[in-house]
């Protein structure tokens, strides 16, 4: 059967399941299975008997060990209470600003993510906690939401990034690189978030009020305290990676288990804390490795094909500049993320896509870093934006579904431009991979 016919019938069977309301991996799988069953080698029953070799090569690579370990360090920082704290802090910091809350909560965000790793834990462990304040400070109430879900994306681009360590582990690219190559570019995100919420108390005062009594500089300065826990398992985490010291997976156990001595500081390390935290991080774990598991087969019935080889021929060969191949995939993945969660997108394309970018002479790293900031879209982008399941679910009951759309629309755009910017000036996320130690 021809390659594009193949590629026709996988691909359209994929939406259609998905369209069903199939979950993802489910999808994968049985797509997966009908292209083995029929395509794979002598076809038939007997090439199903991949399934248990793709199983443990998928879910077994080494270069995946970093997940479980910073889903439970996430899980760990969510219980320990210290968002809050953190959250005051800022806000202490910011003084008589105007927008002193938002400004306090785009910090939080940022160096939430940088903790977590995880978008949709950095949502609900600051959503319930900003959201409610800044309604009662009178903020408008879609910028409110906008902050929270815009913010909460970041946890997907400044490293540790779960999502990078799945990028890393597909496209065969250091992890640790990736990490390094995420910190610009998230700072360039976080300050754009900054500057919107200063335009927005230029034009729109009523909507960014000014922020509370402004505090003693001692009090303020005490209240960084509360900033240090974190910043000592960011350090954890990236400065050992920076300097050589570990490797990603190294610093992902040294990370969780500094989260879990800080749980017990904040003696918050209770049996039932301990249990809860367990379950919801092998719950995340199952999805995020049944998808890839499932990814996998779906993908290894198209490389026998030869399908990623074939169209990185076709694609390279095509008289047009290698941009214009990029901002075509990049629109691609825009579409799937309205759609697909970020995590099935990466495992169903970059296997794909990857072949084609390296043929045209890209930085795989750099492509990575612009695959990140389109997945932080995708968990903005509605229906099945992540973030804005969150919100539904934390958010007071006076805010709409709508309020959440309109409000996260700009935050939204804002990662658009940042990858935009990181499109046009690439050093951005590539500067710090040339100079970490450790290569």
């Amino acid at each position: 059967m021809e390659w594009w016919l193949v590629l026709i019938i996988m691909f359209g069977g994929l939406l259609l399941l998905l369209a069903i309301r199939t979950p993802v991996a489910f999808a994968l799988g049985i797509m997966g299975a009908i292209g083995t069953f029929f395509w794979w080698g002598a076809g038939g029953w007997s090439a199903l008997s991949i399934w248990a070799v793709t199983a443990f090569r998928s879910t077994g690579d080494f270069i995946l060990g970093p997940i479980p370990l910073f889903i439970l360090m996430a899980e760990i920082i969510v219980v320990t209470g210290i968002s809050s704290r953190a959250f005051m802090a800022l806000e202490r910091l910011a003084g008589r600003t105007r927008g002193s809350l938002a400004y306090s909560t785009v910090g939080l965000t940022a160096i939430f993510g940088a903790v977590t790793g995880f978008s949709p834990a950095s949502c609900a462990a600051i959503g319930p906690i900003a959201i409610p304040e800044m309604l009662k400070r009178g903020y408008d109430k879609k910028l409110a939401v906008g902050v929270v879900g815009g913010g909460a994306a970041l946890a997907i681009l400044i490293p540790p990034s779960i999502l990078m360590v799945v990028y890393g582990g597909l496209a065969d690219v250091s992890i640790g690189k990736l990490f390094m190559a995420g910190i610009i570019p998230g700072l360039v995100s976080t300050l754009l978030f900054l500057g919107w919420i200063g335009f927005k108390g230029i034009v729109d005062p009523a909507s960014v009020p000014l922020g509370a009594k402004a505090a003693p500089l001692k009090d303020r300065l005490i209240g960084l305290a509360h900033l240090l826990p974190l910043g000592f398992i960011i350090f954890m985490v990236l400065g050992t990676i920076y300097f050589g010291i570990t490797t990603p997976s190294e610093s992902a156990a040294i990370g969780a288990l500094s989260a879990l001595v800080l749980a017990a500081a904040y003696r918050v390390l209770t049996w039932s804390t301990i249990h809860g935290v367990l379950l919801r991080t092998i719950q995340i774990n199952a999805m995020l490795f049944a998808i890839l598991f499932c990814a996998k087969f779906f993908t290894q019935v198209l490389a026998y094909l030869e399908v990623p080889a074939i169209l990185a021929g076709i694609i390279t060969a095509l008289p047009v500049a290698g941009w214009l191949i990029i901002v075509a995939i990049m629109a691609l993945v825009i579409v799937m993320g309205a759609f697909m969660d970020p995590a099935s997108i990466l495992a169903v394309t970059v296997p794909i896509f990857v072949p084609v970018i390296t043929a045209l002479g890209f930085d795989p790293v750099w492509f990575g870093i612009l695959f990140m900031i389109n997945c932080e879209l995708a968990t903005l982008t509605p229906p099945v934006g992540l973030n804005l399941f969150v919100l539904m679910g934390i958010v007071p009951k006076e805010i709409t579904i709508t309020d959440i759309f309109k409000g996260c629309f700009p935050f939204l755009m804002l990662h658009a431009l940042t990858m935009v910017i990181v499109g046009i000036v690439p050093q951005l996320a590539l500067w710090l991979p040339t100079i970490m130690r450790g290569g």
